[in-house]
């Protein structure tokens, strides 16, 4: 959920963050197999990924749920995800010593990313 401003608690990025990760980084996060994926997977909380889509029309079988997405609908979802985007960005470009760079090689190459992920992704449906 979106904070108040820049809301970084002091103790990290917050409460909660809505992120969105492809499938080739859950695949790499947890070491999904094509095995892994031919089951019926229940992503939650699934964020603004796009992994359920991805594995979707892949013809696997996955269910995303969130609390993030209670009580809104798509075009809120959408404005909430992008806002937590760059509220995660920030915090990563701001905090890169807490981070593991084996899959991304920098904050940048993360921003990337995400900006490709908004661009690429399917409309959210309802």
């Amino acid at each position: 959920m979106t904070h108040n401003g820049d809301t970084a608690h002091a103790t990290g990025i917050g409460e909660m963050l809505i992120s969105s990760r492809s499938l080739d980084e859950y695949r790499s996060m947890f070491h999904l197999t094509d095995e892994d994926l031919s089951r019926k997977i229940l992503d939650c909380p699934g964020g603004a990924a796009g992994f359920a889509s991805a594995v979707n029309r892949l013809g696997g079988d996955v269910t995303a749920c969130d609390r993030a997405y209670f009580d809104r609908d798509t075009e809120q979802l959408a404005v909430v995800a992008a806002a937590e985007t760059e509220r995660g960005n920030r915090y990563i470009r701001a905090h890169t010593e807490h981070f593991d760079w084996a899959f991304f090689a920098d904050p940048t190459s993360v921003h990337a990313c995400a900006g490709m992920r908004s661009r690429n992704s399917p409309p959210i449906s309802a």
